[in-house]
């Protein structure tokens, strides 16, 4: 009233010049709403100051406030019985969700993993998101849905413990309105649309990355185009199948091969709401001696130095008859097979499964691990979580050979499912050489076990061809390969980490010996990313991997899944007895928490990717002397048939890769620092840390002098560098030249080498670990590896690849030592560049130059120096 009061009182002064039957109107207009408005419809009457006022008219009726039924509101539905009673609106797709009074404030476990997507966007089909745990929350006639924060522990038996919730946020993700009541039931219903067709309960589109970038953009959630592919109701979890569609109207960036239209992108996913477990599980704790996956919990009541009390992940393996001393577990740990799966891997795949039961069978269990084949008529789908499944893919862009995610109950870690992803390209020869040079490179923190060895099985390929070795031999190296890569992903799947140290349980002699390999196995733990056993002293009888869990496996399981003692005080002594053992050889652990994969990272050079043997540098070197045996026989094997010379520019990718691999494991002995992990008071105590002798370091550089820095280092012949030809497709070219880059892969191997060997974290702990024992120091590592790059041809010639290679160390080293900008290096470290800069100096204004390349090379260090002084 009071908006249209005003309204006519501008007409009024807008047109009061205006005749007197136009002003009459007017009034007319405000009399008329002034009797309609209920503000101004009152009777007078004296209050009791005699003032007067308004008497209140009757009240119009009430609005009601009722809402419907769930059955009128759902009468065009079909109704789907299950943990939470779902209609889905036969019309429109529409999806509605019934919660029951005593389903309110509970807490249920939400789950989401990629059921397909595209790489471009971050996603893969199998990619597990994680669990998280909710309440359904009734606020007023709003039905709340509010994540938990599951991080901290406070003693019940605490005071502290009425504190619980201080200063410790929940997620209230969604707050939906009541559509609908059942009276007599109690339940209320909501739109689940709102919920899984949305990103509230779970961000799918990942956050931009700060700062400019021209990176592939997956543009806005189109709410007419998200629906639901497969709604599953069970009674004590539902899977909801989500297409996601992204609209992105004017795409900057295209996108890859698999990306059929960048204006539209379809991600879809798996929502599964799963019951709370209400079993007699018991959480078994953390302990950083073993490897086990965990959920990170805070003890807030504990006055220990640390409060940890964090869960490990692991399967609920009970025996059926607990007084037997062999018994099957009441749920074994079961796996089918895909039906995708090509039908000449399945024996392997089972077989390798299988081997896990060795594990748990000294713990009283027999068949914990039980494997079937999914029938091609079966009437379920690989992604009901219901089932754990062994799955086979073929993908335009594998994201890896193998993946063997899990998904966890976070308040107690216990495994509800699993599956493991297999990729068809592991047991292809597809991978591109540049996409195996560029994987053994990779910084990645997810599993890429298969990926790894994929790239060392396709070098144990040529190694084999070379060795005129039958098809025989080169299909069991394919399924030794495959096998141990079920292993790893299956170790995954109890709970295992990786345990990157354990491939230094024999010597390179012990490895060659046939007999002494079936007896002990290659490593300590199939859950590590090792080398293959490859060696050329003529034995036909190889074991190229490890085919059954090792004896660090066994121990981690022995730790994780033995049968508690019956009283708190007895679990923790038996608990103690089995990690008393941790100091032995045999059981020695390191996981990849610090990414050893990056130069600069890591501190144990045990702790390594693609490494073999208890001499690593051995072993690495021995291995760089096979490869440049293989490299000149390439063009004769590959050379003479075939479409193009692509299986040829594969072969040397595959080679390349592998010695650039080799001079990576080496270099982390420089610098490097021995990490022991065993409690102190034990009954074999180590020293935590140890710096890797004088000897194995100085070893180490003159093997990096040799194979990565000497003027002949990863040489090409010169036969076979013209025969690098890409095949042809289209216009493939048409961003960049089809010649091969030589000098760039050379480049980046050395590069790999420099970046380690002179981060600030090597330099900087060279200094450190003198305080405990290191006698290498930074100086005498710098002037070893100038020597090394300077020292064969300072008074001759200096090939290209030389050229590029010390113009690469003379900026690095003006760069730490830091003159013209702040540098993240120690003040030792920016003294030592300093000096070996003007050393350099003095030397190359006194090296022989005898032809004009090198001459104009070393006038341009000479001026790079001179820049870095300011001279």
């Amino acid at each position: 009233f009071y908006r249209r009061e005003k309204a006519i009182i501008n007409l009024l002064i807008t047109f009061e010049d205006s005749k007197n039957h136009m002003k009459k109107a007017i009034l007319l207009l405000l009399t008329a709403a002034a009797i309609s408005s209920p503000a101004l419809a009152q009777k007078k009457k004296k209050d009791k100051k005699g003032e007067t006022a308004t008497a209140a008219a009757p009240a119009p009726p009430a609005k009601s406030s009722k809402l419907p039924s769930i059955d009128s509101k759902t009468k065009n539905c079909i109704k789907i019985e299950g943990i939470f009673t779902l209609y889905r609106d036969t019309t429109n797709g529409q999806l509605f969700m019934a919660i029951k009074k005593d389903q309110l404030d509970k807490e249920y476990i939400h789950f989401t993993y990629t059921e397909n997507g595209v790489l471009d966007a971050g996603f893969h089909k199998g990619q597990f998101r994680g669990s998280r745990v909710f309440k359904v929350k009734k606020v007023y006639d709003n039905i709340e849905f509010e994540q938990q924060n599951t991080q901290f522990y406070f003693d019940p038996s605490s005071t502290l413990s009425r504190s619980a919730s201080t200063n410790i946020s929940n997620a209230p993700l969604a707050f939906e309105k009541i559509q609908a009541v059942d009276e007599k039931t109690g339940e209320y219903l909501v739109d689940a649309d709102e919920l899984f067709l949305t990103e509230k309960l779970h961000q799918i589109k990942p956050t931009p990355r700060p700062g400019p970038g021209g990176g592939f953009s997956m543009g806005m959630l189109s709410k007419p185009k998200t629906r639901y592919e497969s709604v599953r109701n069970y009674p004590a979890n539902m899977d909801l199948v989500v297409r996601y569609v992204f609209d992105n109207p004017y795409p900057s960036n295209g996108g890859s091969e698999p990306v059929t239209d960048a204006r539209s992108v379809v991600v879809t996913m798996q929502h599964s709401i799963i019951a709370m477990p209400q079993n007699e599980y018991q959480p078994r704790f953390d302990d950083p001696r073993i490897g086990y996956f965990a959920e990170e919990v805070n003890d807030m009541t504990t006055t220990d130095a640390v409060n940890y009390r964090d869960l490990i992940h692991r399967w609920n393996l009970v025996k059926k008859d607990p007084t037997a001393e062999k018994s099957e577990p009441v749920q074994p740990i079961v796996w089918w097979i895909e039906n995708t799966t090509p039908m000449e891997y399945r024996p392997i795949i089972k077989n390798a499964a299988m081997q896990w039961n060795k594990a748990f069978e000294p713990l009283g269990f027999i068949n914990a691990v039980q494997i079937f084949e999914q029938p091609d008529t079966a009437t379920w789908d690989a992604g009901d979580i219901r089932y754990n499944v062994l799955r086979w893919t073929s993908s335009p862009q594998p994201p890896f050979g193998g993946y063997g995610p899990s998904f966890v109950n976070p308040r107690t870690g216990e495994i509800l499912g699993a599956d493991i992803m297999f990729e068809y390209i592991f047991v292809t020869n597809r991978v591109s050489a540049e996409k195996l040079f560029e994987i053994r490179g990779s910084d990645q923190h997810y599993c890429e076990a298969g990926h790894q060895l994929h790239a060392e099985t396709q070098l144990g390929m040529q190694y084999l061809q070379a060795a005129g070795a039958s098809e025989i031999e080169m299909t069991r190296l394919i399924q030794q390969s495959l096998h141990y890569l079920v292993l790893h992903e299956m170790g995954h799947t109890l709970g295992l980490q990786h345990n990157m140290k354990a491939s230094q349980l024999l010597s390179p002699a012990e490895l060659k010996n046939y007999e002494n390999t079936q007896a002990k196995g290659l490593i300590g733990s199939v859950m590590d990313y090792p080398a293959l056993n490859l060696h050329h002293n003529g034995n036909d009888k190889i074991d190229y991997c490890q085919t059954a869990p090792g004896p660090y496996d066994l121990w981690a399981i022995e730790f994780g899944y033995s049968v508690a003692a019956s009283s708190p005080e007895e679990e923790a002594a038996r608990l103690q007895k089995i990690l008393a053992r941790s100091g032995e050889k045999i059981l020695t652990f390191g996981n990849d928490a610090d990414d050893m994969r990056s130069p600069g990272k890591g501190i144990d050079p045990r702790v390594m990717i693609n490494d073999l043997s208890g001499d690593a540098i051995t072993y690495s070197t021995e291995r760089i002397e096979m490869v440049q045996k293989l490299m000149p026989g390439l063009l004769q094997r590959y050379g003479n048939s075939g479409e193009s010379y692509q299986e040829l520019r594969n072969a040397y990718g595959s080679l390349m890769g592998g010695q650039a691999t080799m001079l990576g494991v080496i270099s982390r002995y420089v610098g490097g620092v021995y990490v022991e992990r065993v409690a102190p008071g034990s009954a074999a105590p180590k020293q935590p840390y140890t710096p890797v002798s004088y000897t194995d370091q100085k070893r180490a550089m003159k093997a990096l002098a040799k194979y990565a820095f000497a003027p002949n280092a990863m040489d090409v012949p010169d036969s076979l560098a013209p025969y690098l030809q890409k095949q042809r497709r289209g216009y493939n070219f048409f961003a960049d030249s089809e010649d091969p880059k030589l000098h760039d892969q050379v480049e980046n191997a050395q590069m790999q080498v420099l970046m380690h060997l002179l981060s600030p974290s090597v330099l900087q702990r060279l200094t450190d670990s003198r305080e405990y024992g290191n006698l290498y120091s930074v100086g005498e590592m710098m002037t070893d590896l100038s020597d090394a790059i300077f020292k064969d041809d300072m008074a001759g010639s200096v090939n290209s690849h030389r050229q590029v290679l010390q113009i690469n160390y003379v900026k690095y080293l003006t760069a730490i030592a830091g003159f013209k900008n702040a540098v993240p290096y120690d003040n030792i470290s920016q003294a030592r560049a300093t000096a070996q800069l003007l050393d350099l100096q003095k030397k190359l204004k006194l090296a022989v130059s005898p032809d004009k390349d090198t001459r104009d090379h070393r006038t341009y260090l000479l001026e790079l120096i001179d820049k870095a002084f300011d001279k």
